[in-house]
């Protein structure tokens, strides 16, 4: 039996379109990373605003958290990368 601890952060989406958009910014600097999300996902923890698998459990707290954190990735996305936001309902239907 896999047991997952419900204070595991998750990796969303948005963790790994920055990992991609920030590995692509580096250009021949690149790092060769997998653009799996891990490090925008570990940078969300230590920020102390990752969503974990026990937010997954209240629709309520999920959809605010990941509304506050798209906010904040979407300015980058859309300023610093120059790329487009991504819908808050998207990431949300994903997983209502």
């Amino acid at each position: 039996n896999l047991r997952i601890s419900d204070r595991a952060h998750v990796i969303l989406p948005y963790h790994i379109e920055l990992d991609r958009l920030q590995e692509e910014a580096k250009g021949d600097n690149k790092i060769g990373t997998t653009i799996k999300g891990i490090g925008p996902a570990y940078m969300d923890k230590a920020a102390r605003v990752g969503i974990r698998i026990a937010d997954l459990l209240d629709k309520e707290i999920f959809r605010e958290r990941l509304e506050r954190n798209l906010a904040e990735k979407n300015r980058l996305f859309e300023k610093l990368y120059d790329s487009e936001p991504i819908s808050v309902d998207d990431i949300f239907e994903e997983y209502y």
